[in-house]
């Protein structure tokens, strides 16, 4: 019944626009709910979101984590920066190549990643609470088709770009 009245209303694209426009509510919503964890706010979001990726991936290379995360090497560099001064992270020189470095989380880069986690799921849980199972199940169906073609169109603009270079 919803499907039916938004699409007397709505066109597609309106309806893209209203999605996107919830997509960023709801990001600004969750953090600026979950950002009441202590010490994060020493940390922008994508450093926290770079802990994260170091986190899953360790260690890595930050040319690695610049694909991942999807930025550019340079700003890989100057976040790493940060997040080594503030002893989160941890940076190796790679002994098969001197020019490429190899990221990995201190003991107090895995303790805060830990909190972190913690707290987002606690927060996570709470905001979730007002769906049903099947509206759960239902969003990460469609979340995971949004992201297997998001990864798709990455993979395809890669190999223009290495075709192109």
């Amino acid at each position: 019944l919803v499907t039916i009245l938004f699409s007397n209303y709505m066109n597609r694209q309106d309806l893209i626009t209203n999605i996107l426009d919830a997509m960023t509510t709801v990001k600004r919503g969750m953090f600026a709910y979950a950002g009441t964890l202590q010490g994060s706010h020493l940390l922008t979001h994508g450093q926290i979101e770079m802990l994260f990726a170091i986190y899953h991936h360790q260690p890595i290379g930050s040319a690695k984590l610049a694909k991942l995360i999807y930025v550019t090497p340079g700003a890989i560099s100057q976040s790493i920066d940060t997040l080594v001064e503030l002893g989160y992270v941890s940076r190796t020189i790679d002994t098969t190549d001197r020019r490429k470095q190899i990221l990995t989380l201190s003991a107090k880069g895995l303790t805060h990643c830990d909190r972190i986690l913690a707290h987002r799921q606690q927060v996570f849980k709470e905001v979730m609470s007002v769906m049903s199972n099947a509206e759960l199940e239902q969003w990460h169906a469609i979340q995971q088709k949004i992201i297997a073609h998001l990864r798709t169109l990455n993979a395809v603009e890669q190999s223009s770009k290495d075709q192109n270079a």
